[in-house]
């Protein structure tokens, strides 16, 4: 990261320095400012596990990670923790999750991919702030008292429903990767159904439901080659490993994923939404989006395969593609990031 020359303010007070004190043991940094962003100086949410397993330890007290991901600072989250009334434990996994904060103009509003988690928009909040916030939609069915939604349809209406509840007025401005995409176009169509204007409709190397239909019905192997895949892993390199899920959760534990931290019941959420998420594709039939759709396109990936930007023509009324030198599993990483941020920021001004 590009850290600043100049020292901020240095902590103040037990709770400001004890808390400095465990972010740089986290980030393997001597010092750390009040005003320090934890993400900014190289935090990514596997830190952000242990730091908030730290702050547990350390002050009886336990945030949770959405509550780091929204308050990043030592200043701030020692304000959160001083509160009489902190409150209860965020796990990350909340429908609609704050990754940046940004000045009043419309936020971004970024769709999470199969695994249902949006913790991978990251690195692309950050890049995004101080001009843009970013909210990122969670499936709410990582939580087993939820029932999976009937259709990709209904899930669109239901995501538009509280995109819609935190931006009343304005265009609203959506990204999604992967899955993420599918249900951002279906959502973009939900919107306008309800009159509200689509400002961005940016899809991250995502491909219509129309060329996922027709391939093989995956089989229980595929879910779990699907879940090491969004833990960071090439299930290539590991012939050894039985596809199934006893093996793979224990594999996913020992590897230090952030995925592999996840309580129990959330990686079941995890395991389930992949699920739902096969069926609502494969069901799933476009309407057409009155409007701009904007395509980045992994520009390193799909070789061999009918896979092309073209397929949303009929699902848009233009369409803009952007090639970004990546393969599709890179879309959010730092490079890939370095070039997509600022180009979202330019299609939203």
């Amino acid at each position: 990261p590009d850290l600043a020359t100049t020292p901020g303010r240095a902590p103040e007070g037990a709770m400001e320095t004890r808390l400095a004190a465990l972010f740089a043991a986290t980030l393997g940094l001597e010092t750390i400012s009040a005003e320090d962003d934890f993400f900014a100086l190289g935090g990514h949410s596997l830190l952000a596990v242990e730091l908030t397993q730290k702050i547990r330890q350390e002050f009886g007290r336990d945030p949770g990670l959405g509550a780091l991901f929204e308050q990043p600072s030592v200043a701030r989250l020692a304000r959160l923790l001083d509160s009489t009334a902190l409150p209860p434990s965020d796990d990350g996994l909340r429908p609609l999750l704050r990754l940046g904060s940004g000045d009043a103009a419309a936020p971004l509003f970024v769709i999470h991919p199969a695994g249902g988690i949006a913790w991978c928009y990251g690195g692309l909040a950050r890049a995004l702030a101080p001009k843009r916030s970013t909210f990122g939609l969670q499936a709410p069915s990582l939580d087993a008292a939820v029932a999976p939604p009937a259709d990709m349809a209904a899930l669109a209406e239901d995501y538009a429903a509280r995109v819609v509840a935190a931006q009343p007025e304005g265009a609203i401005n959506l990204a999604g990767w992967s899955v993420g995409g599918i249900i951002a176009q279906a959502m973009a169509v939900a919107l306008q159904r309800r009159g509200r204007q689509v400002g961005l409709l940016a899809l991250l190397d995502a491909y219509p439901a129309d060329a996922w239909r027709a391939e093989p019905e995956p089989d229980q192997g595929a879910i779990y080659r699907a879940l090491l895949v969004i833990a960071g892993h090439d299930p290539a390199q590991h012939p050894e490993l039985t596809l199934d899920r006893a093996p793979v959760i224990d594999f996913l534990r020992r590897g230090g994923t952030p995925l592999g931290r996840l309580p129990e019941a959330a990686l079941d959420g995890v395991v389930r939404v992949v699920e739902g998420n096969n069926r609502l594709v494969r069901g799933h039939h476009h309407a057409r989006f009155e409007g701009r759709l904007v395509h980045v396109r992994a520009a390193h990936d799909h070789a061999g395969r009918a896979l092309t930007p073209a397929m949303w023509a009929p699902y848009a009324t233009e369409l803009a593609v952007i090639d970004v030198p990546a393969l599709h599993g890179e879309m959010m990483g730092p490079k890939a990031t370095a070039i997509i941020a600022p180009a979202l920021l330019r299609l939203m001004a």
